[in-house]
């Protein structure tokens, strides 16, 4: 790349010059980001270095928000996904498997749900009940919530369905009910965080689009630390769902555009 645009770098224009820029410095490429600034021409250095500069802040902003958001991101993971001891090939399915299959995700969240009710409701007002009887209540509702589900998706071959490895058929029920409930518990921890999301990252990416003509992933390499790059890694799939071109934040879409005009006027 150094080599393609090393002989006209001069005659670039200020935002092809800034884009380059960022672009270079997402990739680590730091010497040829350096050859863009020596190679601009000084009337239009104090435009380029704004730029950079109104970009960097509107990272710095994004952030301060994010940073709340890994906050909470490290609670719910200590709090509900680490107790639950989950099984690594339950959250393989999860991640490329079971995200894919809308109508599936609402079914099992359903199942669970019940599950998850049902000892509540029965147990209500039977205070002093002993172990075993408890036991008996968790094992019925287990029987009536997720015994005629997964006989009916296996029944009849229910697209994208987790098929257990388990040869033994008590095994292999609970293997699949584990598997259902850790769906269940993972999509609600991570719809928690893509909700925090929801608000700042449309708005910068709709902003990151509109006046940088940059991918917002692309901006946040370029000048985010780390772990920001890193939660954006994480939750890929969750941002890509958000819908930016709708419902955008107008508090944080102001602010972009205020930090931007504030450099670029």
């Amino acid at each position: 790349m150094k080599k393609e645009f090393s002989g006209n770098l001069s005659g670039l224009k200020p935002h092809e010059r800034f884009q380059m820029s960022v672009k270079a410095l997402a990739r680590g490429d730091r010497a040829f980001h350096r050859q863009l600034v020596r190679s601009c021409p000084p009337e239009e250095v104090v435009e380029c270095h704004d730029l950079l500069e109104a970009t960097c802040e509107c990272v710095i902003q994004v952030q301060l928000a994010m940073h709340r958001i890994l906050g909470r991101w490290d609670l719910i993971n200590a709090l509900m996904l680490q107790p639950l001891n989950l099984d690594s090939k339950h959250v393989a399915y999860f991640h490329t498997t079971y995200r894919e299959y809308p109508d599936l995700l609402e079914e099992i969240c359903e199942v669970v749900e019940e599950y998850l009710d049902l000892p509540v409701e029965k147990q209500a007002g039977l205070e002093g009940n002993d172990g075993p009887r408890r036991s008996e209540l968790v094992a019925s509702a287990l029987a009536s919530s997720f015994l005629p589900y997964l006989d009916h998706v296996h029944s009849y071959a229910v697209q994208g369905v987790y098929v257990s490895d388990e040869t033994e058929l008590e095994t292999e029920f609970y293997d699949s009910m584990s598997c259902m409930i850790a769906c269940f518990f993972l999509n609600r921890a991570r719809g928690l965080i893509a909700e925090s999301l929801s608000g700042v990252w449309p708005a910068f990416s709709s902003f990151c689009r509109s006046a940088m003509r940059l991918e917002p992933d692309i901006v946040m390499k370029a000048f985010g630390s780390p772990w920001a790059v890193s939660l954006i890694e994480e939750f890929s799939y969750e941002l890509e769902e958000l819908d930016v071109d709708h419902d955008i934040d107008q508090a944080w879409g102001s602010s972009f555009r205020d930090t931007w005009q504030s450099y670029n006027g």
